[in-house]
């Protein structure tokens, strides 16, 4: 029985029609992501620096997706991303990261939020936003020069790292505060 399924499955293989494969291939889906670094003077609100890039998405956050959509470890799910930490190192993303390459001493990992999620039909995508805030002031072990890394976490110590992105060295200091936005786009275009 087994045979003559198989045997029906590639006679109907073989008479499929060579347009109807070649669409099916030709559809796929995309995420990407990008990140968009703000410096603003604590007292006036004024930008004192800018920063914006793609990033690249982690083998770790490949697992988090992995985990999330099929249930693969049997720890279950680590949990959503909730967290962003910056340092400063420069070397460029690799899928291979697994968290900050250099870290700032005592400068701790911050909440994400104001995370929103909005979709649409038409083209097909759905974008969801994490912010997270550092105050210089509040935390002065995060007041520092050459701020030029950041990671998006699940967990507020260990966690698994998504997404990981450097960009030209920030200052943060006195009241300053450094605002990071982290955009992920999935289509199905």
């Amino acid at each position: 029985m087994a045979i003559a399924a198989v045997s029906f499955g590639s006679s109907f293989a073989m008479f499929e029609s060579e347009t109807t494969q070649l669409n099916a291939q030709s559809e796929s889906s995309f995420m990407t992501g990008h990140v968009d670094v703000v410096v603003r003077d604590g007292e006036t609100g004024e930008i004192k620096a800018y920063r914006s890039g793609d990033n690249d998405i982690l083998n770790g956050g490949m697992d988090l997706m992995t985990e999330l959509l099929f249930n693969t470890n049997s720890t279950g799910f680590g949990g959503a991303l909730s967290h962003i930490e910056v340092g400063t190192g420069s070397t460029a993303p690799d899928g291979t990261d697994t968290g900050i390459e250099t870290v700032i001493t005592d400068c701790a990992r911050v909440a994400t939020t104001n995370t929103s999620v909005v979709g649409t039909s038409d083209p097909g995508s759905i974008v969801v936003t994490s912010t997270a805030q550092i105050d210089a002031g509040a935390d002065v072990d995060c007041a520092v020069s050459g701020i030029s890394e950041a990671v998006i976490f699940n967990a507020v110590t260990t966690g698994d790292p998504f997404a990981r992105n450097t960009f030209s060295g920030v200052t943060l200091a006195g009241t300053d505060t450094l605002d990071i936005t982290w955009t992920f786009t999935f289509t199905d275009t």
